[in-house]
């Protein structure tokens, strides 16, 4: 109790919290459904499995083309896997689903490396993150939502939606050419061309294998 007290008072403790729960974890397997809204882009559902290894390797195993954001999945795990490297601030509190999360301000102590900023919204009692908002140098802001499940032990959410300015985004080269071919057509789904892409993957079957 007295620790689950100190970490809510300490933001880089809590932090800390976060990450060593990510940490137990070695590498795991799930199946994986890819739904994305792109502007100006029209893409079926995708099925694949998603392989993950400790600290940051990501391999999508899927028979279609398949946009999914490396952010949200790793690369804050990676920020702050540091603890001496970082200074963590407390910005306020906000409540996502019906839990009080604490809003805490990742800083890197290198200011030289792509990711700049990270913005956490932290279950302080679970030890989760709710919401993510991570800045980078070159590719913008991307918001990423979390909904936990059946691995919420593990800190492994079964949802992610990931909200990010679509011209920053990485499309893989062969649906660029459906995209141009697009631009210039009226489509009643894509009213406005400049809205967030939205990307949801739902997490199933989960095969862990923890340190």
């Amino acid at each position: 109790m007295l620790t689950q007290v100190l970490g809510q008072d300490n933001p880089e403790q809590l932090v800390r919290g976060v990450y060593a729960k990510m940490r137990s974890v070695n590498s795991y397997e799930a199946d994986m459904r890819i739904d994305a809204d792109i502007p100006m882009l029209r893409m079926q559902q995708v099925e694949g499995r998603l392989v993950f290894k400790q600290p940051d390797k990501l391999q999508v195993k899927s028979k279609s083309l398949a946009v999914l954001p490396k952010q949200g999945f790793a690369d804050f795990a990676k920020f702050i896997s540091d603890t001496s490297a970082f200074t963590a601030v407390f910005s306020g509190e906000e409540k996502l689903g019906g839990v009080l999360t604490r809003m805490v301000q990742v800083l890197p102590g290198n200011s030289r490396g792509e990711l700049i900023l990270a913005k956490l919204w932290i279950d302080p009692v679970r030890k989760l993150v709710m919401r993510s908002e991570l800045t980078y140098r070159n590719s913008g802001t991307v918001m990423v939502d979390y909904t936990y499940g059946s691995q919420e032990k593990y800190g492994l959410p079964d949802k992610l939606r990931f909200s990010m300015d679509v011209r920053n985004m990485k499309i893989p080269k062969a649906m660029t050419a459906d995209l141009h071919q697009k631009k210039d057509k009226t489509d009643k789904d894509a009213k406005d061309p400049n809205r967030p892409a939205v990307i949801e993957v739902v997490l199933k079957n989960y095969k862990v294998i923890l340190n």
